[in-house]
């Protein structure tokens, strides 16, 4: 073996045993059991946490597919406002396909974008799960924090340009391109 590789050994094993005993020391303060899986467990448990995030994802978009006509006419609303408002200059802009199945692909995106927002909490707390037993108390205050503020910040982002920005960029672009 190469002396680089043995001092790569040495510092891991140091490392390692220095994690475990702090792991033993704060379970002992917390009550709480240490528990060491192998690394097949944990491949075994991320499977597991991943798997239930994918059905989670796929019911909420199964669900979509169920609302799709409601949906379609809850997004279309800023575009047809616009059209509504610019029709008094005579100006028309139609909503067209380019080609067969364009349709069709974003009508299933849309569904399964719209499934996968809905669905994030849950896919969220499924990673969670598994993230969670590694760390420490601090650390695990410190993530929950930051992952209620990033679903929080997800959603405000969606309404923001959903009622702010979708409205302006209509006014601005299709009245530009109705002059041609």
């Amino acid at each position: 073996m190469s002396k680089g590789l043995k001092i790569f050994e040495y510092f891991s094993h140091v490392f390692n045993a220095g994690l475990n005993r702090k792991a033993r020391r704060e379970s002992a303060v917390l009550g709480v059991e240490h528990n060491n899986l192998s690394i097949l467990e944990h491949v075994q448990q991320l499977r597991k946490h991943l798997m239930l995030a994918a059905i989670w994802l796929v019911l909420f978009t199964m669900i979509c597919f169920a609302f799709m006509n409601p949906i379609l006419s809850y997004l279309k609303k800023p575009y047809d406002m616009f059209l509504n408002t610019v029709s008094q200059n005579e100006i028309s802009q139609n909503l067209t396909s380019i080609s067969i199945f364009e349709v069709m692909t974003v009508n299933f995106k849309i569904c399964f974008f719209l499934g996968f927002a809905l669905s994030l909490p849950l896919v969220i707390y499924e990673l969670w799960k598994f993230v969670a037993p590694a760390l420490y108390q601090k650390e695990k205050k410190i993530a929950q924090i930051v992952l209620l503020a990033s679903v929080f910040l997800f959603y405000a982002g969606i309404l923001f340009g959903y009622y702010l920005i979708i409205p302006y960029f209509f006014q601005s672009a299709l009245s530009w391109a109705s002059q041609y």
